[in-house]
């Protein structure tokens, strides 16, 4: 949600030229979010399955999906890969823009993988 959000505002300046040399550093980014998103779905179910008294989905979007980790996982990772798709039609038109964006979203993934990290080892 936040990269949707990241991407509508950094291309409502004008159009860059196309640079193909930023598109694989865009794919890139993508697939390290990707794989962000799942150790964020892989950390969060187990410390709420660990103690769900505890521990909560940090993302009111989600929380409501906790009681059902498939679907969790399922709609996390469709509005990534929504995300994404977003992201690589826009990187035609903005390809720094995206790339920001995309870069920005992996920085908030990773720190919540980070938190979620140091939260199992406790």
């Amino acid at each position: 949600m936040l990269t949707i959000v990241l991407a509508l505002g950094l291309a409502a300046g004008s159009p860059q030229p196309e640079s193909s040399t930023l598109e694989p550093c865009l794919h890139l980014s993508l697939a390290s979010g990707m794989v962000l998103s799942g150790a964020d779905i892989a950390t969060t179910e187990y410390l709420i399955g660990r103690a769900p008294d505890r521990f909560r989905e940090a993302n009111p979007l989600f929380r409501s999906l906790v009681e059902h980790p498939v679907a969790m996982g399922a709609v996390k990772m469709g509005v990534y890969a929504a995300t994404s798709y977003a992201l690589l039609k826009l990187h035609r038109k903005y390809p720094k823009r995206m790339l920001a964006a995309s870069l920005i979203a992996n920085a908030v993934l990773g720190w919540a993988v980070w938190h979620n990290s140091r939260l199992v080892r406790q």
